[in-house]
C-alpha cells in the first residue's frame, strides 16, 4: 500500500484522533481499577478505530468499505436528525461515565476516551469515504427539503444544549450534602485525588516502615476522608501527620457513606496495622444497625421517567431539581425524618445495644492490634448542641472501654453555624474545623506519649 505525498498531512489528521485516544488508554490501562472502560474493552475499541483510520490510507479498500456508509448518507435528514439524538446520548453517556466510580480514581482519562471514541463514531457514519460530489449532492438535496429550515433550529438547540451542559460541567463544580448530584461529581472529578492504589484518598500505602516510626490509621467516613474539603492537604488525617512529623506514618481507611460496619470490613482488610487506631465517628455511623433491626430508612424523593432520566443525564437539569427545586420543596421535611430516624437508632433499647455489639468490634480489633485508640466524635453540624443525644452514648461507650475519646461538639459550639461547614449546599466540616480537629488529635496523642 503506497500513500501518495500529498496525502500525507491527510492521513496524519485523521490518525490525530486515534492518536490521543491511544495515549488516553494506555493511562486507563496504568492506573487500576478503571471504570466501565478497561484493558479488555480498550483493545478491541482502539483496534476498530485504527483499522478504519489507516483504511483511509487505502484507497481500494475505502471504496469496498464506504459503500454500506454511503447508503446510510442517501437520507440525509434522517442521519441529521439520527446525529442529533446520537450527540445527546453520547453526551449523557459521559455524564453516567463520571458518575461510575466517583470515589475510586480519576475519571480524566476515561472521560478522553470515550469522548474520542463517541467523536470518532459520528464522523465515521457522517464521512467516511465521503466525496466532494456526493457532499454536493447531499447539500443539493437538502436546499430542496422543506425539513431543513426545522433542523437547522433543532440543531442550534441541541448545539446551545450541548455547550450548556459542557459548560456546566466547569462551572458547576462544588461539594454537596447529596455525594451523587452531577455537580458533586464535577467536584470530585477536580479534586479527589490523590487516590492511592487501595481506592482511598491518600497517599500510597508504605507497607514497610523504618524502625521507631509509628503507624496511625485514621478510620472513617467522609468526614475522615475530606468530602468538601478541595485540598487533600487540609484534611485532617494529613493535617495531623504534618503535625506529628517524621516519626509517625498517618494513614486513610475512609470513604464517604461508609457506616462503622464498612469501617470494621475495611480496616481487616487493610494491609497493615495501626500502632495508634483514630475513629473518627459521626452521628448517623449506627444507620446500618438501625436499619437491620427494623427502623426505617427515609427515601429521598426521586421523579419517575422521563423526566428522572433527563435529571440524571444532565447538568443543568440536574442541578435545577437537586439544588433548586429540592431545597425549597421536600428537602426540610426529609431531614427532619432523616433526624427522627438517626435519634431513634440510639434511643431504641434494642437498636442501640447492637450498635454497642458493633463498636465493641472496633475496641477489639484494636486491641489484637495491640494500638492505642482514640475516638472522634463528630455531632451534627446543623445542630451541634442539640446533636448530644447521638454523641454522649457514643462518647461514654469508649470512655468505659478505656479509649481516648475527643467530643467535637465542645469544640464546635462557639462556632456559627456557617464557619462550621464546606459550603451552603455541604455541611460536612470545612476546611478551618479539619484544622481543629486535627489540632484536638494531636493534643490527645502527645499527651498520652510516654
Amino acid at each position: 500500500m503506497t500513500v501518495p505525498p500529498e496525502k500525507w498531512p491527510r492521513v496524519l489528521l485523521a490518525a490525530l484522533l486515534p492518536g490521543l485516544m491511544t495515549l488516553a488508554a494506555l493511562s486507563l490501562a496504568a492506573h487500576e481499577p478503571v471504570p466501565v472502560l478497561n484493558p479488555a474493552a480498550l483493545l478491541p475499541a482502539l483496534s476498530l478505530v485504527w483499522g478504519f483510520t489507516l483504511l483511509a490510507a487505502a484507497p481500494r479498500l475505502k471504496e469496498q468499505v464506504a459503500a454500506p456508509f454511503r447508503r446510510l448518507r442517501t437520507h440525509p435528514a434522517l442521519l441529521w436528525l439520527a446525529a442529533l439524538v446520537y450527540l445527546l446520548a453520547a453526551l449523557a453517556g459521559l455524564n453516567l461515565l463520571s458518575e461510575v466510580g466517583r470515589y475510586q480514581h480519576s475519571t480524566a482519562s476515561a472521560e478522553i476516551f470515550y469522548a474520542g471514541l463517541a467523536l470518532w463514531l459520528l464522523a465515521l457514519f457522517l464521512g467516511f469515504g465521503l466525496t466532494r460530489a456526493e457532499f454536493r449532492d447531499i447539500l443539493d438535496r437538502l436546499r430542496r427539503r422543506r425539513l431543513t429550515g426545522g433542523l437547522l433550529s433543532v440543531s442550534a438547540l441541541v448545539l446551545m444544549f450541548t455547550a450548556a451542559d459542557l459548560g456546566a460541567r466547569l462551572v458547576l463544580a462544588q461539594s454537596d450534602g447529596f455525594g451523587f448530584t452531577l455537580m458533586a461529581t464535577n467536584w470530585l472529578r477536580q479534586h479527589w485525588e490523590p487516590v492511592n492504589a487501595l481506592g482511598y484518598r491518600d497517599a500510597p500505602l508504605d507497607e514497610s516502615l523504618p524502625d521507631g516510626v509509628r503507624r496511625v490509621i485514621v478510620a472513617g467516613d467522609s468526614l475522615a476522608a475530606g468530602y468538601g474539603v478541595a485540598r487533600l492537604e487540609d484534611t485532617f488525617p494529613h493535617i495531623l501527620g504534618d503535625k506529628l512529623g517524621a516519626g509517625y506514618a498517618v494513614n486513610v481507611v475512609a470513604q464517604p457513606g461508609w457506616a462503622t460496619e464498612d469501617v470494621l470490613a475495611a480496616l481487616k482488610a487493610y494491609p497493615v496495622t495501626p500502632d495508634v487506631l483514630v475513629v473518627s465517628h459521626y452521628v448517623d455511623d449506627s444507620r446500618v444497625t438501625a436499619h437491620r433491626l427494623g427502623l426505617r430508612h427515609p427515601i429521598m424523593p426521586y421523579p419517575g421517567a422521563p423526566s428522572g432520566w433527563l435529571i440524571a443525564s444532565y447538568q443543568v437539569p440536574n442541578y435545577i431539581y437537586w439544588h433548586v427545586y429540592a431545597p425549597r420543596s421536600y428537602l426540610p421535611g426529609f431531614r427532619d425524618q432523616y433526624r427522627q430516624f438517626v435519634e431513634a437508632s440510639y434511643t431504641t433499647p434494642a437498636v442501640w445495644s447492637a450498635y454497642e455489639t458493633t463498636l465493641m468490634q472496633l475496641v477489639e480489633y484494636s486491641r489484637t492490634a495491640h494500638a492505642r485508640l482514640v475516638v472522634l466524635v463528630w455531632p451534627d453540624l446543623l445542630a451541634v448542641e442539640e446533636s448530644a443525644v447521638f454523641t454522649r452514648p457514643v462518647a461514654d461507650f469508649f470512655e468505659r472501654q478505656g479509649a481516648t475519646v475527643i467530643s467535637m461538639t465542645e469544640v464546635l459550639t462557639p462556632l456559627a453555624p456557617e464557619q462550621r461547614y464546606a459550603n451552603p449546599l455541604d455541611f460536612h466540616p470545612n476546611a478551618a474545623v479539619h484544622h481543629l480537629a486535627a489540632e484536638q488529635v494531636y493534643a490527645a496523642l502527645a499527651a498520652g506519649e510516654p
